[in-house]
């Protein structure tokens, strides 16, 4: 199994021209660094120095490249993010901290400003340069670290829960004007409660917060029979959510399985059980997607994280897996070209294939899995 998926990856690597890409943006959502961060991990599972030769030429070319975007989705918040990674996993020379350090440096001032905008956005405001800090786990940074932290508690203590669930005035890709509550993740308000679960995780206080996000989280639970309990947009233009990690009911899920772990958070776990039941049911799911973003990989992946907190989740992963692999098997003998010219050449960590095969390693043992504090859990 293990050698299978190397072959996988190396014929999809293989079939590809890196330097034909144009794509200006390194970031998360959009680029190159996925590539990148499958190569690297793919090297931890096998030691195989091809990979990382492949990981120091796609460096290259990411720093070479000169746009003006500080994001975690599309600019250098990505490519530093992904750098700090290879750190930690002692992939990269000292150097590395040195480059990272005078890239802190610009971060810090530019996550400030989007904060004091009210900017909360994952992939292109503050919350993903946010995280990116949380990541670097430096002690040098501690101070950095606490001053945005205290800042962004600071706006989201004022605008509070009504300010946060209240709708916004939305420009549609149509030119419409409407008002809209986004319940997402990446550009909505579950984004902002998973962050602050994780800084729940590191000891710092944010119950005061955190609380009155949740219940009135919960109650924009839908009771009725649709197949989804959360929508994903409400308001003007009401969006069902699908099974996947950016609409927002599958790490709903994850957040208050996590939750009710505690004393405190008693009073959701009836209504959990519900989630859960309706949940590991559900049919409505991007049945021909393979990315981290919304396809069978981050279902698989959640479920993946599940099960180790509960094994009542075990045969619902199990059922997932089997879906995916269905699917990977599918594009290979039915739809190889389609596959190699459009979906397989988009090299980005949650756009593309990358994240496939991320899920891949990770579920099978085969490398750590600390790659996913990039899904915000």
């Amino acid at each position: 199994m293990k050698n299978k998926v190397k072959q996988a990856f190396s014929s999809h690597c293989n079939s590809l021209d890196y330097s034909s890409k144009t794509n200006v943006h390194y970031g998360v959502v959009e680029g190159d660094v996925g590539l990148m961060l499958c190569n690297a991990y793919f090297y931890l599972a096998y030691k195989d120095e091809k990979f990382m030769d492949s990981c120091y030429s796609l460096i290259e070319n990411l720093l070479a490249k000169h746009k003006v975007d500080y994001s975690l989705g599309y600019g250098l918040t990505g490519l530093a993010w992904t750098v700090n990674l290879f750190n930690v996993n002692g992939l990269l020379e000292a150097d590395a901290e040195t480059w990272l350090k005078n890239v802190d440096c610009l971060l810090e001032e530019k996550c400030l400003h989007l904060i004091q905008k009210r900017n909360f956005d994952y992939f292109s405001g503050s919350l993903g340069l946010l995280n990116y800090f949380l990541c670097r786990q430096q002690n040098s940074l501690l101070e950095k670290v606490n001053r945005l932290v205290n800042s962004f508690l600071n706006e989201i203590k004022e605008i509070s829960e009504e300010g946060l669930f209240s709708y916004k005035e939305t420009l549609t890709p149509g030119g419409t004007t409407v008002q809209l509550l986004n319940l997402g993740v990446p550009h909505g308000v579950t984004g902002i409660i998973l962050f602050l679960l994780k800084l729940k995780k590191t000891g710092r206080d944010v119950d005061y917060i955190l609380h009155p996000l949740l219940e009135k989280l919960w109650s924009f639970q839908n009771i009725d029979s649709k197949p989804y309990q959360f929508s994903s947009f409400m308001g003007d233009i009401e969006r069902g959510s699908h099974l996947a990690w950016c609409y927002g009911d599958l790490p709903i899920l994850y957040l208050f399985e996590i939750i009710t772990r505690e004393d405190s958070y008693e009073k959701y776990r009836k209504g959990l059980d519900y989630l859960y039941k309706k949940t590991i049911v559900r049919t409505d799911y991007h049945k021909d997607n393979l990315t981290l973003c919304h396809g069978l990989p981050v279902i698989v992946y959640f479920f993946y994280k599940l099960k180790s907190i509960d094994t009542k989740y075990e045969k619902t992963y199990n059922y997932w897996k089997h879906q995916m692999d269905i699917l990977y098997r599918q594009y290979q003998i039915d739809h190889s070209d389609i596959m190699r010219r459009e979906y397989w050449s988009d090299f980005s960590l949650f756009n593309g294939f990358s994240g496939y095969f991320l899920v891949n390693l990770t579920i099978n043992g085969y490398c750590p899995d600390n790659w996913d504090s990039i899904l915000l859990i």
